[in-house]
C-alpha cells in the first residue's frame, strides 16, 4: 500500500460575477498520484498548473472560494479529506509536514525562533523542554543556519529571505515526519544551501523512509534529486514516470516542450518558449487542455479529455498523440 494515495482529486473555485451569476473554475480535474515510502516524487510544470493547489487541497489547507468537490488522498489508508480539522491538526506539523513558498509570511512574528520550534515539538511529543531545545539547534545546524543556539533567540524579522525559507525547512524536518511536502523548498537560497537542503532532503527519505513530494520549476533539481516525476498542466497530470524514463524520452508534447526551455552549458541549444499560455479554467473545454497550445493536436483531442495511460513500465501518458509511441494504442 503506497503511504499517499491521491485518486480522481478534483478542485472548484466557485465565485459569482457581476450578474449574481454563479462561476466555477475547475482548478484540479482528476488528479491521481502515489507515493511510496522512502520515495521523491516531483511535482513539476509551469505557474498555475496546479501544483502547489494539489498540495493544498491534499492537506485540508484551502480556504474559499476553493474547495474540494471530489476523490480521495489516502495516507496509510486513511482518507485526510474525510477526516475532522481535530485529526488534521495532529496529523500536520507531526506525521505530515509542510514547506511553503512564503517563508517570511509563515513564521509567528510574535514569537522567537526557539518558541516556535519547542511549541511545534511539544504538540505533538511529551519532551522536556532542553530535549526541544537540542532538538532545534540541531535542525538549525543542519539546514546550515550559523551559531543556531544563538539563532534560537532571534525573532522572524531579524531573517533574510533565505535564512526564513531554512528555519521553516528545519520546523518541518524537526518531529521527522512520514510525509512531506515541500513546495519550492530551494527558492531564495543560493546554491550551496539549496544543494545542502536537497541533500538533506535525500537522507531524510534514506534514514527515516520519509516520502516526500517535492514541488519545483526546476526539472534540474528533480533530475539530481527524485525518483518519479508527474508533470501538471493546467490542472491535470499529462505525464508521470521515473525520472529516467521521463527524461530520456518525454511522451507528452508538454513535457517535451518543458524540456526544450531548459538552459544547458553542456549543449548550444536555442531556446523554446512554450507557446501560447495556461487556459482559463472558468467553463473548460471537455477535452485536452494543451490542444490550444500543442503542435500535435487532433480532432479528437478537442472532443475528448485523454486519460493517463501506461507503457507498462509505469511511464504513463494523458495525449492521443505521443509521435507514435506505444502508449498513444492505449487510449483507443
Amino acid at each position: 500500500m503506497s503511504l499517499l494515495a491521491v485518486e480522481n482529486l478534483h478542485t472548484h473555485f466557485v465565485s459569482r460575477d457581476l450578474d449574481n451569476r454563479i462561476r466555477v473554475a475547475h482548478a484540479l480535474n482528476g488528479v491521481s498520484f502515489a507515493v511510496e515510502a522512502g520515495e521523491i516524487l516531483g511535482i513539476v510544470g509551469e505557474t498555475g498548473a496546479g501544483k502547489s493547489l494539489t498540495a493544498m487541497s491534499v492537506l485540508g489547507l484551502l480556504k474559499p472560494p476553493a474547495r474540494v468537490v471530489g476523490g480521495r488522498a489516502l495516507f496509510e489508508g486513511e482518507d485526510l479529506l474525510a477526516l475532522p480539522p481535530e485529526a488534521l491538526n495532529k496529523l500536520r506539523g507531526n506525521r505530515i509536514a509542510l514547506v511553503v513558498q512564503s517563508p517570511k509570511s509563515s513564521l509567528d512574528p510574535l514569537a522567537r525562533l526557539g518558541t516556535q520550534l519547542g511549541r511545534l515539538q511539544q504538540a505533538h511529543r511529551k519532551i522536556s523542554d532542553a530535549e526541544a531545545e537540542a532538538r532545534a539547534v540541531a535542525m538549525l545546524e543542519a539546514v546550515g543556519i550559523p551559531d543556531p543556539r544563538r539563532r534560537l533567540r532571534a525573532w522572524p524579522h531579524e531573517l533574510s529571505g533565505g535564512m526564513a525559507q531554512r528555519v521553516l525547512i528545519a520546523m518541518a524536518l524537526v518531529n521527522e515526519p512520514s510525509l512531506l511536502v515541500a513546495d519550492e523548498p530551494t527558492t531564495g537560497l543560493d546554491v550551496s544551501i539549496a544543494a545542502r537542503i536537497l541533500d538533506l532532503l535525500r537522507d531524510l527519505g534514506t534514514r527515516t523512509g520519509a516520502a516526500i513530494i517535492l514541488i519545483t520549476h526546476d526539472l534540474g533539481v528533480v533530475a539530481e534529486t527524485c525518483h518519479r516525476v508527474a508533470v501538471m498542466h493546467a490542472g491535470q497530470l499529462v505525464e508521470t514516470g521515473s525520472v529516467h524514463a521521463l527524461f530520456q524520452r518525454p511522451l507528452h508534447p508538454y513535457t517535451r516542450a518543458l524540456m526544450r526551455s531548459i538552459p544547458r552549458i553542456d549543449q548550444d541549444v536555442v531556446l523554446e518558449p512554450i507557446a501560447g499560455a495556461v487556459p482559463s479554467l472558468l467553463n473548460a473545454a471537455p477535452g485536452c487542455r494543451y490542444v490550444e497550445r500543442c503542435p500535435r493536436r487532433l480532432d479528437v483531442c478537442r472532443r475528448d479529455k485523454p486519460g493517463l495511460a501506461s507503457d507498462g513500465t509505469g511511464h504513463a501518458v494523458a495525449c492521443y498523440n505521443t509521435g507514435g509511441a506505444s502508449v498513444a494504442a492505449a487510449h483507443g
